[in-house]
């Protein structure tokens, strides 16, 4: 069963870059749309241990990647009109992510997540086109706006359930407020 599931990732990152011409669109998301529908038919057995230990790496791969790309100071230099439509942007994100997590029963954590992934898929978007194009850096100080304060949620609901609602969890938060400062 493993080695089908590698041979299947194989086929799917081969073909990727052809599908993506033919549809013009990135690779990144063409290989996330096949592998989702290779795993909703059952054709990739997301359950095994190797498959999901695998999928750990690549969604922290991907989150290195974020961080690399992400300057908190561009933050402060951005226009307030663009911060102002950011905060509405995600706060569509988010609800539509606790809608589509409520809506689909998926657990607290994958609802926090949901809106995380896209700074990871920006990363690697970047060095499709390059980090000068226009829409690239919007999407990226949205993108920034969305991972500080998703990260703050994902360590608050991560810690409250490792420690419970206590001192040891205002500790948790007053050192995450730190790091970010």
């Amino acid at each position: 069963s493993m080695v089908l599931s590698i041979l299947t990732l194989s086929l799917v990152l081969v073909l990727s870059p052809h599908l993506s011409r033919v549809f013009r669109l990135p690779t990144a998301p063409i290989e996330i749309i096949v592998g989702s529908f290779l795993a909703f038919f059952g054709i990739l057995e997301v359950k095994e241990g190797n498959f999901e230990l695998l999928a750990h790496i690549g969604f922290l791969y991907l989150m290195f990647l974020a961080g690399l790309e992400v300057n908190l100071k561009s933050i402060i230099k951005m226009p307030r009109v663009y911060i102002v439509q950011s905060l509405y942007f995600l706060l569509i994100l988010w609800g539509l992510a606790l809608i589509l997590g409520l809506l689909f029963h998926l657990h607290l954590i994958l609802i926090v997540v949901l809106p995380l992934i896209s700074i990871g898929l920006l990363a690697t978007l970047s060095k499709e086109y390059g980090k000068e194009e226009r829409w690239i850096k919007i999407a990226f100080l949205v993108g920034t706006i969305g991972e500080v304060i998703s990260i703050t949620a994902l360590t608050i609901s991560e810690a409250s359930t490792s420690v419970g609602f206590n001192e040891e969890l205002f500790y948790k938060i007053v050192l995450l407020f730190g790091f970010i400062a």
